[in-house]
């Protein structure tokens, strides 16, 4: 019974966070989107899970925020972007996390950081 009331709690919490954070949630119709060309990125990225996904990604951020401060990611899109990824699913126990700025190009991965593109495809854009 214990579990259950602090399962409830910690997902109110994240719910009303979300809520002050970003607003009421509206219910739209998806977007569909044709991307000409893909969206490549470069950042930092952590293995995660439901369990650990709010403080992994508070850590997550931390590390972004000491990569852009280095200026270790070159050839930033104009205008500027920002990616959070998630990818390579395990159910819901675990997935990658990526945090990062577009780029025009990957050939130029700095040590210690991850690249992933996004493929030129028609996507459903759901906005939030």
């Amino acid at each position: 019974m214990a579990v259950i009331i602090v399962l409830c709690s910690i997902i109110l919490a994240a719910g009303l966070l979300f809520y002050f954070l970003i607003g009421p949630l509206e219910k739209s119709e998806p977007e569909i989107v044709t991307l000409k060309e893909p969206i490549r990125m470069i950042g930092v990225s952590t293995r995660t899970g439901m369990k650990t996904i709010f403080k992994d990604a508070a850590n997550l951020g931390q590390k972004y925020r000491q990569v852009k401060d280095q200026g270790l990611i070159q050839n930033k899109k104009v205008p500027w972007g920002f990616v959070a990824i998630s990818k390579n699913f395990q159910g819901m126990e675990s997935w990658d996390y990526l945090m990062g700025d577009v780029v025009n190009t990957l050939e130029h991965v700095p040590a210690g950081l991850e690249s992933f593109e996004i493929p030129a495809r028609t996507y459903a854009v759901f906005r939030i």
